[in-house]
C-alpha cells in the first residue's frame, strides 16, 4: 500500500497533485482510518489508462495545432 507521499514521488508530481485527483475522483484510492491509501498496481493501471485515453489525445492535438497556428 503506498501513501499520498508514495504515489506523489512515483508519479514525478506534488502531493497537492494526488489530493486534487483524489477530489475529482479520478485516482483510484481507499480511505483507511489513517488516511487515504492506493494500491500500487491500480495507480499504475490508472496511469495507462490516462495516456491511453481520448482526452490525453486531444490535449496532444489542441497543442499541436496551437503550435501550427504561430
Amino acid at each position: 500500500m503506498w501513501l499520498v507521499e508514495h504515489v506523489a514521488k512515483a508519479l514525478g508530481r506534488s502531493e497537492s497533485w494526488v489530493y486534487k485527483r483524489v477530489a475529482e475522483g479520478v485516482l483510484p484510492h481507499t480511505k483507511r482510518t489513517g488516511g487515504l491509501v492506493f494500491i500500487p498496481a491500480h495507480v499504475m493501471t490508472w496511469l495507462t489508462a490516462e495516456d491511453d485515453s481520448p482526452k490525453a489525445s486531444r490535449r496532444t492535438t489542441r497543442a499541436k495545432s496551437a503550435r501550427s497556428r504561430a
